[in-house]
């Protein structure tokens, strides 16, 4: 995320947590690659 992405976030808690909702999808569907099944 850069920059300024971040600094508009910071203050809002609806858009910082689907933000980081993203970024854990992000990261489980790439722990799950290499099993081929979907994280959820």
């Amino acid at each position: 995320m850069n920059e300024s992405n971040h600094l508009s976030l910071e203050g809002c808690l609806y858009f910082s947590a689907n933000s980081l909702s993203r970024y854990m999808n992000e990261m489980a569907d790439e722990a799950f690659k290499i099993t081929g099944i979907a994280p959820a």
